[in-house]
């Protein structure tokens, strides 16, 4: 029996609509997914006279964190593998995006493969946020929690301790002056309990345990 056009139209549109369905499995196959953390040289969270004593003074300073929990990037598989970069501003980072420069922390443990793709992955998404690259080091990368608690660790350079509150209500949105950096989800304001940064590659150190409303955490889906 011969197709009808009819026939073969309602054929056509079908193998278009598996060809569609491939492509979407296909993206979200290779989508990202993981937990992020950030931690501000400034209040993220603060009545509005501290926010504003703060604002023009600190804030210069960020160290953020990623856990890739599943996903690909350039059709490599990063699941399981950390990055860490801290990044500096003359001002506050949220004025300021012209003289940012930053160094970037890689997972040791990523293949040569690996350790292109999140190259890439950093250079594509992230150019902007982070501004120079001062250095790009491959190191060991911990990026853990349990919940309430977050980890970051970045060889000897990196070290950051972070608490957050325990649900998005126990915060105000109105004194919650900033967003975090990069793109997240379920985000919630958390406590910085300590943070360590030291590296040549870039002019400022700090060790400062003097707790603080400065950091967010979240999750992320690219």
């Amino acid at each position: 029996m011969k197709k009808t056009s009819k026939t073969k139209w309602m054929a056509g549109a079908c193998g278009v609509l598996m060809s569609l369905g491939g492509t979407v499995q296909a993206q979200d196959k290779s989508s990202l997914r993981g937990d992020y953390i950030e931690a501000r040289s400034a209040s993220v969270y603060a009545g509005p006279c501290h926010y504003s004593n703060e604002a023009v003074t600190e804030g210069r300073n960020a160290t953020m964190a990623w856990r890739f929990t599943s996903g690909a990037w350039n059709n490599v598989d990063l699941s399981g593998l950390s990055a860490v970069a801290v990044v500096m501003a003359d001002d506050n980072l949220a004025q300021d995006e012209k003289t940012r420069r930053s160094v970037l922390y890689l997972d040791a443990r990523a293949t040569a493969a690996q350790t292109a793709a999140l190259r890439d992955l950093f250079a594509q998404k992230f150019a902007a946020i982070l501004g120079k690259v001062t250095a790009t080091r491959a190191v060991s990368t911990q990026v853990t929690n349990d919940g309430l608690n977050f980890s970051v660790r970045a060889g000897q350079a990196v070290s950051l301790d972070v608490n957050r509150y325990a649900c998005k209500h126990c915060t105000q949105d109105a004194q919650i002056w900033y967003q975090p950096l990069a793109a997240a989800e379920n985000v919630l304001v958390g406590k910085t309990v300590k943070t360590i940064f030291r590296d040549a590659a870039l002019e400022r150190s700090w060790n400062d345990a003097q707790e603080a409303n400065s950091a967010f955490v979240g999750t992320f889906a690219w």
